[in-house]
């Protein structure tokens, strides 16, 4: 039987890493980079238990589902190796780890049933793994609807009654399982829902309308992943959006902490440009796409939708200030002679508990770790990982102390 834990215990809130970072095509190979990864990072943390955020690919979750005890073997030999799962990414459905996923990591969009059943199929190889570890709730993320910042009205519409349906699904989950999952949608940009904004606007429109039950049901279920790297890239306001979020009603399920990278050229000398823009070449790679924008004075924000484009745009050349989405280590304040958006966490961070809408789960999400410029990597992963979570637990800290003295900041 696993060992039985209660997810509280581990931290509040509770923090892991999010394994996207390792292959996963498939269940053994999941299996193999959790035994060399996670295991790995766990031990350099000296933690008896550790959470893991885990991607489980459409092919590793139908091989679960298809071995009869498929979920409950599979929590008892994470359970085994120290490792509580509590939330899944839901986002990449394929291989994210194939020589080139650059827009395929946002197919099936959620108008096609594909993207439903895996959702639901990873609902209920969650509600398992929750069960197992005496956990009544766990949080999905998924993408943001689909690729392109379309206004096409029929297309979200489509995509909400699929969030109607699973939504359902979910409740039915909770009723068998006791357990709550809540499906939280991602804003990326580039996507359908890109920020913010029109992902309020969409949960307003589309989901928290209707007979009460209804409204009440989606409310319980559907929520919002706050990508602090994408919310970044976008000079958005944690304390807006924050706000924003909790006016209208709409959880943050889940919180993935990951850093983008900002160049300042106005602020560097000539010769500084140069370096900065060599190393900002050598992050152009061919796996992701790395959405990038330009925000220049006097100008309206450009956006490239992918690094190649914005540095092959003679017109924005070392111009003004660029951030671009290539999660990079969240430890870290720079990345060579490129800033960071590292101060975008500490706005987070301080926003939500000022504002007290918490999520409960936060996940370290740097997936890029395998295709950051080669002398930018950590001499291991693991040890790269473990120092990320040790950052989160102490900016975390404070907070949570204070929180529970009855006076947050």
């Amino acid at each position: 039987m696993p060992r039985l834990v209660d997810s509280r215990a581990l931290t509040l809130p509770l923090v892991g890493y999010c394994t996207n970072v390792h292959p996963g095509h498939d269940l053994a190979t999941t299996r193999s980079q959790l035994e060399q990864h996670a295991v790995e990072v766990r031990r350099i943390l000296k933690r008896e238990r550790m959470g893991v955020g885990l991607w489980l690919s459409r092919a590793t979750a139908s091989e679960l589902l298809e071995q009869p005890r498929g979920p409950a073997e599979f929590a008892e030999w994470l359970s085994e190796r120290g490792l509580v799962p509590y939330t899944l990414n839901g986002f990449p459905f394929g291989n994210f780890h194939s020589e080139v996923v650059k827009h395929q990591v946002y197919q099936p969009t959620w108008a096609d049933d594909a993207r439903y059943h895996y959702t639901v199929d990873l609902a209920k190889i969650l509600a398992e793994l929750l069960r197992a570890t005496q956990q009544n709730h766990g949080s999905i993320s998924t993408l943001p609807l689909g690729w392109a910042a379309t206004t096409d009205t029929e297309f979200r519409r489509q995509a909400a009654v699929q969030l109607h349906r699973l939504a359902g699904d979910l409740e039915r989950i909770e009723d068998r399982s006791g357990c709550r999952i809540e499906v939280c949608l991602e804003p990326e940009p580039g996507c359908t829902l890109g920020s913010m904004p029109p992902m309020i606007q969409f949960f307003r429109e589309f989901l928290l309308t209707g007979e009460t039950h209804v409204r009440e049901r989606n409310a319980r279920y559907l929520s919002v992943c706050y990508d602090i790297c994408h919310s970044g890239v976008m000079h958005e306001s944690s304390l807006t959006n924050v706000q924003a979020l909790k006016e209208a009603g709409i959880r943050i399920g889940k919180v993935q902490v990951s850093s983008a990278l900002e160049i300042q050229f106005e602020r560097l000398s000539k010769e500084e440009r140069e370096q900065a823009w060599e190393r900002l070449a050598s992050f152009s790679e061919p796996r992701y796409l790395h959405q990038t924008m330009v925000y220049r004075d006097g100008h309206a924000p450009l956006y490239f939708e992918d690094l190649p484009l914005a540095l092959d745009e003679a017109a924005v050349r070392q111009q003004g200030c660029w951030t671009v989405h290539f999660h990079v280590p969240i430890s870290e304040p720079t990345a060579g002679e490129l800033g960071t958006t590292q101060a975008s966490i500490h706005q987070f961070i301080k926003a939500a508990f000022q504002a007290d809408w918490l999520p409960q789960q936060w996940e370290v999400e740097t997936y890029a770790w395998n295709v950051l410029p080669q002398e930018l990597r950590a001499d291991s992963l693991a040890g790269g990982i473990a120092t990320e979570i040790v950052a989160l637990d102490q900016w975390l800290a404070p907070y949570i102390a204070e929180t529970r003295l009855g006076n947050p900041k």
